[in-house]
This record gives structure tokens, C-alpha cells and sequence, in this order.
């Protein structure tokens, strides 16, 4: 089975702000803040992805999350998509 293309990343990290800003610099990786629900999240861009960088204590996160990976999403067509004949 292939994987997925990655889409969407949610990593709880200390310092989200600072994160972004080294991980930017270390890397190259073109950084955005994005709202949600009211805050400003680090958004990396890495191909065709976007890890956002959660701090644990944010409101629109999981309650009690520790630091790490919280969750990954991948990419796919919609399932409409292979209803009306298309590829997927």
C-alpha cells in the first residue's frame, strides 16, 4: 500500500513561536501564522503539507496533550469524487 500524501500535521511543542522560528531558519521552510479559533498558530510549509505548531495549553487543542506528535492527516480525494467517476 502507497501512503498517502501528507496533509496536515498538529505537533504540541513548549515554545510554538520559537519553534517555527528555528525550524524555519535551520531549514528553510517557509513560515505563516494562521488563525484559529481566536489565536495565531506557526504554520510550516514542507512540500505539500502544513505542520501547525501547538502550544499544550491552547484552548483549541486537546485538553492535557503533552508535547509531541498529537495527530497526522492524510491527503486524499474526497469520496464524492470516485461517486462521480473520478479519479482518485
Amino acid at each position: 500500500m502507497i501512503a498517502p500524501d501528507l496533509a496536515y500535521v498538529a505537533l504540541v511543542v513548549d515554545k510554538p513561536a520559537a519553534s517555527a522560528a528555528i525550524f524555519g531558519k535551520s531549514s528553510g521552510l517557509l513560515r505563516r501564522a494562521s488563525a484559529c479559533g481566536g489565536s495565531k498558530i506557526p504554520v510550516l510549509f514542507v512540500g505539500r503539507s502544513a505542520p501547525r505548531l501547538f502550544r499544550a495549553s491552547d484552548p483549541n487543542h486537546r485538553p492535557g496533550a503533552g508535547v509531541g506528535v498529537c495527530h497526522i492527516a492524510g491527503a486524499g480525494a474526497g469520496p464524492d469524487r470516485k461517486i462521480r467517476g473520478g479519479k482518485s
